[in-house]
């Protein structure tokens, strides 16, 4: 069954019928989905699909030349000869293009690994683009890859042979929570969200857990068991995409421990502060970490660093540290330790679940309109002590404030009297607030709430 990418899928079929050349690279990493979009697309087109892999030359022209004959000669195409070269297969391609008036859409997978063993490849696709295929109105060319750093580098960077020949391009993300649920649409939704939460939303990891087991028991199936792929998957994508993985593994650690400033993390990690900078700005253009700043302060010295990947945060806090114990089955153990730490854990991607349902509310006018929601951290100067806020947004002199809470117990009236304190740290006109809750509230929260406006919501409410 396919889910979701409706957006992404109408993009590609407009660029298809469009009466003009069309160059869309689609890039994100391992196992998001890509060639499912892909496949899904092609579905009742004229289409040459050619997946690379890390083979010898030879063979990954033997097998374009397969999938490209067999587009242009039919069935008997497949047993002719290999093409000497790539450019050859190219300029057979060309040929074809000129006696069809048919759409063919052109699609070679996981290009990196062509480019590896066929350092010539971009240089030739960007020759027949120029002299051929801009004016070629029936040919989609696709370049599609796994590896973001060589995708951004080598087929989007400015100085990349193909820069400036995309007519448009894709960066799949993961599933969102909506999207998981439709994933597994006969689970409870604390456990959708749960599983959204550990896999970061990449579907075939979300493949890995079966809903007919508890957390606890899909926990220990998957990142606490050596046969999964799950137990090693943050070190196969690092070592994909970084020539030494070492000195990532310490700084995602200490982060996923706690440290989140540029200080700690040095400090944890034993890094000077110069190489850090280089390596966390890695991790960044990898969409693995981001730097946050507090919200409506783009260039304060209160900057953090997260781990943005979820799947990436739960391994390096859950298994990095029990690499020996996961080894020997010593399982029991650490289930019971997640189980101890697991609201702590959803916590701060519940609070992302909200903003993103705040968003949702805006695009359908139901909440006014705020940019940039974000968490804010500062000093209370009548406290003089720190304090957090889940949600802000700023629009001129209007604010918007929310707090979000993931916990068994229902949310009590000293809880929202807190929330509503926070709001004096700021000068605005008017104020939108917001609670969210993962339980239910009590009566006088209730009442507090209604007195003061501030609008509740469930987490049953979110979906």
């Amino acid at each position: 069954m396919f889910i979701g990418r409706h957006s992404d899928l109408q993009f590609l079929n407009s660029e298809y019928h469009k009466e003009a050349f069309s160059f869309i690279p689609i890039y994100g990493r391992r196992r998001v989905g890509k060639t499912t979009l892909i496949r899904e697309f092609m579905k009742g087109k004229a289409a040459i699909y050619f997946q690379a892999f890390e083979e010898r030359t030879e063979l990954n022209l033997e097998r374009l030349s397969a999938a490209v004959n067999l587009q242009i000669f039919g069935p008997q195409g497949q047993s002719l000869p290999p093409y000497q070269d790539f450019g050859a297969i190219l300029e057979s391609l060309t040929q074809y293009l000129n006696q069809t008036d048919e759409k063919i859409v052109f699609v070679i997978d996981e290009f990196p690994y062509l480019a590896r063993v066929l350092p010539e490849a971009s240089s030739l696709l960007q020759y027949y683009i120029d002299h051929y295929w801009q004016q070629a109105a029936n040919l989609q060319l696709i370049l599609c890859g796994s590896s973001m750093s060589f995708m951004k580098k080598q087929v989007l960077g400015y100085q990349a042979p193909l820069y400036g020949r995309k007519t448009g391009q894709i960066q799949l993300k993961s599933f969102d929570f909506w999207e998981t649920q439709d994933y597994f649409p006969d689970t409870d939704a604390e456990t959708v969200f749960t599983f959204f939460a550990l896999s970061g939303g990449i579907p075939q990891y979300l493949a890995q857990f079966d809903p007919k087991l508890s957390v606890s028991e899909n926990i220990a199936s998957t990142f606490f068991n050596k046969n999964n792929l799950l137990f090693e998957e943050p070190q196969n994508l690092l070592k994909q995409e970084l020539e030494d993985p070492t000195n990532y593994n310490s700084i995602l650690r200490a982060i996923a421990e706690g440290a989140s400033r540029m200080n700690e993390i040095a400090t944890k990690t034993q890094l000077t502060t110069g190489n850090l900078s280089k390596f966390l700005e890695n991790l960044i253009d990898l969409d693995i970490v981001e730097k946050k700043y507090p919200a409506g302060e783009t260039r304060s010295k209160k900057s953090i660093y997260r781990i943005k990947d979820t799947m990436f945060r739960f391994w390096f806090r859950f298994v990095a540290s029990n690499l020996s114990q996961i080894e020997i089955e010593m399982v029991k153990p650490l289930i019971d330790q997640v189980a101890l730490q697991v609201n702590d854990f959803l916590g701060p991607i519940f609070e992302d679940l909200c903003i993103h349902y705040l968003y949702l509310q805006m695009n359908e006018s139901k909440v006014p309109l705020f940019g940039n929601l974000g968490s804010w951290w500062g000093t209370d100067p009548i406290k003089k002590q720190q304090v957090e806020i889940d949600i802000l947004g700023k629009e001129g002199d209007d604010i918007l404030l929310g707090e979000c809470k993931w916990r068994n117990q229902p949310t009590n009236r000293a809880t929202i009297q807190k929330f509503l304190e926070k709001q004096q740290l700021f000068r605005y006109h008017s104020s939108q607030r917001y609670f969210f809750s993962k339980s239910d509230y009590t009566p006088d929260a209730r009442a507090l709430a209604e007195e003061n406006r501030v609008t509740l919501i469930r987490f049953e409410d979110l979906f």
